[in-house]
């Protein structure tokens, strides 16, 4: 996005974001605080962890009815770094991603300083990676980080991925720009390529006075792409379910132009509550676990796009009432007063520049700023928001190493945290951690090991790890 760089967007957190505090900007899979969970090593009897084969499910702990069997976590602290004041690389400016590799070692993105920080087993520091730059190896705008299993690992950035291998040298980069595609909040496959829900498409196109907005050669409905680091072309993996859009014409996007400036305006419809997620997780066999609808149901899509098997439990949606609806109208006036406005609300670019007549066909990335004068983007209002019928069951998912799939409910009637349920990849229910105890976590690790952000009274961000078994 070369023309725009003097572009100020200001970006609202979405409906499902605001529900978890959030403070370090993380793709949608990920904007939560999530504060203490893991992978496990499993002190419970051998019938709770494998259950009958004739047995569906969510009776897979030998309960006919489909309740909740409760385990306690247990948590053994390993270290941890992040310090207000202290040496360079243990000073963290906001760190958006965490992951380990299969030594144990700590991968923190730092997307403040534009660096990697890697931290060893018994948390010691190891190396740092990148920095702010145009070169090789340098960052600018850094988005995203997936590591590999091996240690490699590709750092995301507006316009490339940067790739290195696992002692932190530079292996090249490959284009990834809102042209040709740019996968957001990406996990790694096996075979060293990357997945995403969200890849990120937009296209200029104008003549004269009028500007249209397109999306490129994005697939229909909501993709599930597979991008290569070798190629740095995306194919289609899976389409997901996505909810029947209540009037198609409310998307569509009005924008107007002039002969002197362009000045772009864009209407869109007013925000939409409890609409299901898109969540995806992938097992060490690269099949991808994915969560689509409103009912409880994990599909497990195979590498050539097929539905192999589906992790269920006899949980119901809820159904939206007028006093659902009122208390989550209610939830976001309240995060509208803290300063933490959802989607719904006005949101500006605007560019400051000369006037240089009116505009070509070009693209987002090509656009000069000198161009366009404003953009005004307005979306409804919170009073004008629109409701779904039934609020998903499943808010999120996660795997762990052991390849045990992390499922986080909806909280009651939409509201706050759900419980966790913790299933086999082969559809055995383990049990649930209740909602007020122990959260999924940023990283899950080799042997049991899992990362959590922290942030205290004096906003310093910690990465604290630890060694977790759960115990019915």
């Amino acid at each position: 996005m070369d023309g725009l760089q003097s572009v100020q967007v200001i970006r609202q957190p979405s409906l499902s974001q605001s529900r978890h505090p959030v403070y370090d900007g993380k793709p949608p899979e990920d904007h939560q605080m999530r504060h203490f969970a893991l992978p496990i090593t499993l002190f419970i009897p051998l019938s709770l962890a494998c259950g009958n084969p004739a047995e569906t499910p969510g009776d897979a702990a030998g309960d006919p009815a489909g309740a909740d069997v409760m385990l306690t976590p247990a948590t053994e602290d390993v270290y941890t770094v992040g310090a207000m004041e202290g040496e360079d690389w243990e000073i963290f400016g906001r760190i958006r991603s965490v992951h380990f590799d299969q030594e144990g070692r700590l991968h923190i993105l730092d997307s403040q300083a534009d660096r990697v920080v890697v931290v060893g087993p018994g948390g010691s520091f190891v190396r740092t990676v990148g920095k702010p730059g145009e070169g090789p190896g340098e960052f600018s705008a850094l988005r995203d980080l997936v590591v590999h299993r091996d240690g490699s690992y590709a750092v995301v950035t507006f316009g490339s991925i940067h790739r290195f291998d696992a002692g932190g040298e530079f292996m090249g980069t490959v284009p990834a720009d809102m042209n040709t595609g740019m996968p957001m909040g990406a996990q790694g496959l096996p075979d060293g390529r990357l997945v995403s829900s969200n890849t990120l498409r937009m296209n200029m196109l104008g003549s004269g006075g009028s500007v249209a907005i397109s999306a490129g050669e994005a697939p229909e409905g909501r993709a599930i792409e597979v991008f290569s680091l070798e190629e740095g072309m995306s194919e289609l993996l899976y389409t997901a379910w996505k909810l029947p859009e209540e009037d198609p014409e409310d998307g569509a996007i009005s924008v107007s132009g002039s002969s002197a400036a362009v000045s772009l305006s864009f209407q869109m419809r007013p925000p939409r509550a409890f609409v299901p997620g898109l969540h995806l997780g992938v097992l060490s066999d690269g099949r991808i676990a994915v969560v689509d609808s409103v009912g409880y149901r994990v599909k497990l899509v195979d590498m050539d796009g097929s539905v192999t098997g589906t992790l269920e439990r006899p949980i119901a949606p809820t159904v939206v009432t007028e006093a659902i609806r009122e208390a989550e109208r209610e939830r976001l006036r309240a995060a509208r007063e803290e300063g933490n406005a959802p989607t719904g609300e006005v949101g500006v670019m605007t560019v400051s520049g000369s006037s240089t007549g009116g505009t070509t066909s070009t693209t987002l990335s090509s656009i000069n700023p000198d161009d366009v004068r404003s953009v005004q983007v307005t979306t409804g209002s919170i009073e004008e928001m629109t409701f779904a019928d039934e609020i998903p069951v499943i808010d999120d998912i996660a795997v762990d190493w052991e390849d045990r799939v992390w499922i986080e409910r909806t909280g009651e009637n939409g509201q706050g945290l759900g419980p966790i349920d913790i299933m086999t990849a082969d559809g055995r229910y383990v049990g649930t951690l209740p909602a007020e105890g122990l959260r999924t976590p940023w990283a899950f690790g080799p042997a049991g090991l899992a990362a959590f952000v922290e942030l205290d009274e004096y906003d310093v961000q910690t990465v604290v790890v630890v060694r977790l078994s759960l115990e019915r």
